[in-house]
């Protein structure tokens, strides 16, 4: 078997895009001599006393150097990497470590024992990405620049295309219309590495949705009680969701780094590589929740206290 080129692909970073400086990353291939700067966003984890830390997130094939620094630290005496079950292991240096990936992995860096400002790190593998030309394809075409928009009005232009049609979401911020985008069925959203939703998705009575990419929902500014979820599914079926990336809004009950869904009478649902941890809700009132056929791969969850 050919062994693989190390290679590197950075995110896109749009203007207006909420950063957070607690850690300074910089990234390079196995053999490579620069660095390449890595963002970190600003995300909000646990629900009882909201806190912001950091989500980082690239691809790769072969290996990569991470480099991590922390200039908000006066000393650092102990670094965990986990999963612990990688066995990752960082060389230390003053307020510098770098370590070594050979395989994709989503990583929480955690600090001096801080669970509550810890590095959420993303690493992927590189994908091919869908092709934006045919005629069952739309763009959403995006602006690294400027803020667009999305939501129910482009659903029109959907459903009037054949059935497997996919909507290809570049990068860029995006505000969702009313806060909520009522998706239609048997439909592809593609969110290209970069592209950032601010606001709620919702499936209702549909089938044959897919949502996959390297994108991001934003709640981070909606309030606990504003009932606006990530991923809204109710009575719809034969779903399926692959690493889509979330952060979250604050102060309520779903809101650790995870992709938060509020679900009822579903049938054939696959998730596959989320993120850290998941907040599932299936509601059982006005009526008794027949939810079957569930399948979750590929996802490490995290508690309170660590990694499962």
């Amino acid at each position: 078997m050919a062994q693989k080129r190390n290679q590197l692909r950075m995110h896109p970073v749009p203007r207006g895009a909420v950063l957070q400086e607690d850690y300074c990353l910089r990234v390079r291939p196995v053999g490579a001599q620069d660095w390449q700067e890595l963002k970190a966003y600003r995300v909000k984890v646990d629900m009882h006393d909201v806190r912001c830390t950091s989500m980082a997130c690239f691809d790769f094939e072969g290996s990569v150097e991470v480099e991590i620094t922390f200039p908000k630290f006066y000393t650092v005496y102990r670094v965990d990497i986990r999963p612990l079950s990688l066995g990752i292991r960082a060389q230390a240096q003053d307020r510098r470590i770098v370590f070594t990936l050979d395989r994709p992995a989503n990583l929480s860096v955690e600090i001096n024992k801080d669970r509550f400002h810890n590095l959420h790190l993303f690493a992927g593998a590189i994908e091919e990405l869908p092709d934006k030309v045919g005629d069952n394809v739309l763009v959403a075409h995006g602006s690294l620049e400027r803020p667009g928009f999305l939501g129910d009005g482009i659903n029109g232009q959907l459903e009037a295309m054949p059935e497997g049609r996919t909507l290809y979401v570049e990068p860029g911020i995006y505000y969702i219309g009313e806060c909520v985008w009522h998706l239609p069925s048997h439909t592809h959203i593609y969110l290209e590495p970069g592209a950032i939703l601010i606001g709620g998705l919702a499936l209702e009575n549909g089938e044959g949705l897919r949502i996959d990419g390297r994108g991001i929902l934003n709640l981070a500014d909606f309030a606990r009680f504003s009932s606006i979820n990530g991923i809204r599914l109710n009575h719809s079926r034969d779903y399926g969701n692959t690493f889509l990336l979330k952060r979250n809004t604050s102060g309520s009950p779903s809101n650790k780094s995870s992709i938060n869904w509020k679900a009822s009478n579903l049938e054939r649902l696959s998730l596959t590589k989320i993120l850290f941890s998941m907040v599932w809700y299936v509601i059982c009132l006005p009526f008794a929740a027949q939810s079957k056929s569930v399948l979750i791969t590929n996802q490490p969850f995290k508690s309170s206290g660590g990694f499962l």
